[in-house]
């Protein structure tokens, strides 16, 4: 004997489809903590990767600037941090005579040091940021094993296979 499916006429009743639409839909699980740090770290991680890359590309754009107007960065240390407005209102004769360079020159090279500053800056705190996240994985971790002894553990690892080995013979 053949079954037929209820569906097959339009007296026998509406399509499975239908039948679905009358569902609510399904619940949406909220990430659970662990997964929610692992999502940040990887974030953080690709954050310091790219403030390192940063920070090698301006202290690379730096050294070029510096070999450009020959002058060591050593040269600069006293007087790196002169005001934008002083620069502007000293004469060339001034700022040639400071720093070796036109005003010109001098306001691309502290351009380029604050910049690399800044990329460096970015880097350090990228760098704390994935520590702390580390650490709080660390001490999730901690607090877990604290909590559920190895043997605890090592019996759910068993259930939980178990149980998947019931599912697939179910599947087969």
């Amino acid at each position: 004997m053949i079954l037929e499916p209820i569906h097959d006429t339009p007296a026998r009743g509406p399509h499975p489809e239908w039948l679905v639409s009358l569902l609510p839909p399904a619940p949406q699980v909220a990430p659970n903590h662990a997964t929610l740090v692992a999502q940040e770290l990887v974030q953080l991680e690709a954050d310091v990767e790219d403030a390192l890359l940063r920070a090698v590309e301006t202290d690379q754009s730096l050294t070029n600037l510096e070999d450009e107007l020959q002058v060591p960065r050593e040269d600069f240390s006293g007087v790196e941090n002169l005001s934008n407005e002083y620069i502007h209102n000293a004469s060339e004769f001034v700022m040639i005579s400071l720093t070796g360079l036109s005003a010109v020159n001098y306001e691309r090279y502290q351009s380029q040091v604050r910049r690399h500053q800044m990329s460096l800056t970015q880097f350090a705190t990228s760098s704390q940021r994935l520590g702390e996240g580390r650490r709080e994985v660390e001490r999730f971790n901690d607090h877990v094993q604290r909590r559920y002894s190895t043997a605890t553990l090592a019996l759910v690892r068993a259930e939980v296979n178990f149980s998947i080995g019931i599912v697939d013979q179910s599947l087969e």
